[in-house]
């Protein structure tokens, strides 16, 4: 009988320690975890998905860091960085060279990457086989003939020699090859068009494509 009284007294403190346990755990869970919520009216950084800077959640990795630069987020509300939630990349294209620039903005809650995939505008001359200073020589060591779809480029840009550019003017597109450089940089002129590459953009001499802006990149 003693064995019996012994073991059923020692039930009951085993009972007792773990509904305190269970209790403490409730306590904590309210203090702690109920704490760390967001408040009532505002978005949780876990249930939209972001952290404190929007950007990581909606931009590329390329374009996060101009967007932390222009557009700040450290003042707005968690609800106003949720809406961010979407991004649209824009190309500038060869007509839009020299009106719009590459750069972020916000267009209602999407965010705006424009990118200018290296288009430039400059001003861009002619010449032939005749007006040429090595005749058919080019710094490249390409020959020079009447049709040819290349380019010169500053003599100071040798760098260039062997690269395709595309040259955009009044709606046309064409693909040429540098191939040779000029003294024609202190005249404010960035290209010279060989016989091909101006023909192709619809003149019919030097003299009538004279000088003309258009817009170009290099591949």
């Amino acid at each position: 009988m003693a064995r019996r009284a012994t073991g059923r007294f020692r039930v009951i403190p085993l009972t007792v320690m773990v509904a305190f346990a269970i209790i403490v755990a409730a306590v904590f869970a309210v203090t702690h975890v109920g704490a760390a919520q967001a408040a009532p009216g505002q978005d949780s950084t876990t249930a939209i998905g972001v952290s404190a800077n929007a950007s990581e959640a909606t931009l590329p990795a390329d374009a996060a860091s101009k967007f932390a630069t222009d557009i700040s987020t450290s003042n707005a509300s968690l609800s106003q960085a949720s809406a961010r939630t979407g991004y649209e990349v824009k190309t500038i294209g060869p007509e839009q060279v020299g009106e719009q620039t590459a750069g972020i903005a916000l267009e209602g809650d999407t965010v705006v990457v424009t990118r200018d995939e290296g288009w430039q505008q400059g001003s861009a001359s002619a010449y032939t086989l005749a007006c040429n200073d090595g005749y058919d020589a080019t710094a490249s060591g390409v020959l020079l003939t009447e049709n040819s779809m290349t380019v010169a480029v500053p003599a100071s840009r040798t760098d260039l020699l062997g690269r395709t550019v595309e040259i955009y003017y009044n709606g046309l597109t064409v693909t040429a090859t540098v191939t040779d450089t000029g003294g024609f940089a202190p005249l404010g002129r960035d290209l010279d068009l060989a016989g091909g590459v101006w023909r192709a953009l619809g003149a019919s001499s030097t003299e009538e494509w004279g000088v003309r802006t258009v817009s170009y990149r290099f591949l």
